[in-house]
């Protein structure tokens, strides 16, 4: 067995030059990505924005409702006003105050053909949002105990 010596051929400069356009090309790939970040970050931005007021003027209504509506109101409207508060404003201390009223008015309103899932679903809520106000959550599923 014979082993013959191989010739590697020395690099050229055309490759050297190689070398350098790679670099120029990933730093152009760099600079071209922060440019298309920093337009993306700007109009996601400015669509955050507008859904923040939205939510704001979302949560002023929630808020108006939890307080200052009728309890008709309050109770006719129980189905958004409960999925919002669990869905969106867990924390949201006026919007707990609207849940109080809104247990509160249901026991006098048990005969009604409705009240009974609006209670359950209410009891969900609750119990969703137990660990953060676990005195205020117990007295009101004492409360939706009575509606059934």
């Amino acid at each position: 067995m014979s082993h013959d010596s191989v010739a590697v051929p020395a690099q050229s400069g055309a490759h050297r030059g190689g070398r350098r356009s790679t670099l120029l090309g990933v730093c152009l790939a760099f600079a071209a990505g922060g440019v298309f970040g920093s337009v993306s970050g700007f109009f996601v931005g400015r669509a955050g924005d507008a859904k923040a007021e939205d939510t704001d003027e979302e949560l002023a209504q929630l808020r108006w409702l939890a307080t200052e509506a009728s309890a008709d109101e309050l109770v006719a409207k129980a189905w958004n006003f409960l999925l919002q508060v669990n869905c969106s404003y867990r924390s949201d201390d006026v919007l707990w105050q609207g849940v109080d009223r809104l247990v509160h008015s249901l026991p006098e309103r048990r005969s009604e053909k409705e009240i009974c899932r609006i209670a359950r679903f209410a009891e969900q809520v609750i119990q969703g949002l137990r660990d953060s106000r676990l005195e205020e959550a117990d007295a009101l599923l004492a409360v939706l105990g009575g509606v059934r």
